[in-house]
């Protein structure tokens, strides 16, 4: 059974990579623009609960490690330095007046490339990183965030990729609390993230 198992796992990785001299490492500098959100949720539940809070530009700057299994599947490991800029409207119903977060943190991606054609190819994959420097004073915050990133690309050159990728935080990164103007009622509402994400990567030439 494991003889098995193994021929077929070993049949799998010829058919995607079936050329195993191409293997090989890359890597470079990264830069790109990004639209941050955060989804809101509130305890008691209402309808504004599931709002996504406007954004504005932000930007990140890093290296990214590319190992190529083949022409068709790779694995590309970041490191980033980012910034992000977040707006509360001041019709948020539980704010009383308009607010920006403007936040910096170190993220690292890890994605899986998948290129189907020559030059197009899809993504996905996690990410995790942490804030930096003071956090806002109006919810609690905890500075770990992780989740899922997924997208698409297009290889402009073989060393230049452009990208783009959208990352849904999964942990209640700050919490806060409101008063229900109509019931009184004293509630909590809870901040995941949301990012937006495009950038280009250029992959300094290796020798063959």
């Amino acid at each position: 059974m494991k003889i098995h198992l193994t021929a077929a796992l070993l049949l799998f990785f010829s058919i995607l990579c079936p050329r195993p001299a191409t293997a090989q490492w890359s890597w470079g500098p990264s830069v790109g623009l990004n639209a941050a959100g955060m989804q809101t949720e509130t305890i008691p539940n209402r309808v504004e609960s599931a709002i996504i809070l406007g954004g504005q530009m932000g930007g990140q700057v890093g290296l990214a490690a590319r190992y190529a299994f083949g022409p068709r599947i790779a694995v590309r490991l970041g490191g980033q330095l980012q910034f992000r800029t977040n707006y509360l409207e001041q019709d948020t119903f539980f704010l009383e007046d308009a607010f920006a977060y403007q936040l910096w943190s170190v993220q690292v991606p890890l994605t899986f490339e998948l290129t189907p054609t020559e030059r197009w190819f899809i993504l996905a994959g996690l990410e995790c990183g942490s804030l930096l420097g003071p956090l806002p004073n109006r919810e609690d915050w905890q500075r770990l965030d992780f989740g899922f990133t997924f997208g698409a690309g297009f290889a402009i050159s073989p060393n230049l990729h452009l990208h783009f990728n959208y990352l849904v935080g999964l942990p209640r990164v700050a919490e806060g609390r409101f008063r229900d103007e109509e019931t009184q009622v004293q509630g909590v509402y809870y901040f995941r993230s949301r990012t937006l994400q495009a950038g280009l990567t250029f992959y300094l030439p290796t020798e063959p």
